[in-house]
């Protein structure tokens, strides 16, 4: 994933649906000890909440170039 691709959301959460779209607007890397992932912030279309979330948690749907 990168910024500027539209996502799925593949879990519901509290508050967001399985099946909500978003934006992907940031990305951070997180290391917590020797693990290092990649945490999201994603703008979602329906509410127009920032929301942050791992790649496993997410599908895209469409691309940025």
């Amino acid at each position: 994933m990168n910024v500027g691709d539209l996502i799925k959301i593949k879990q519901a959460r509290i508050g967001i649906p399985k099946g909500a779209v978003g934006l992907v607007v940031n990305k951070h890397r997180v290391s917590y000890d020797e693990a290092v992932n990649t945490l999201y912030e994603v703008r979602l279309v329906q509410k127009g909440r920032l929301i942050r979330l791992y790649e496993h948690d997410a599908e895209v749907i469409n691309e940025s170039r």
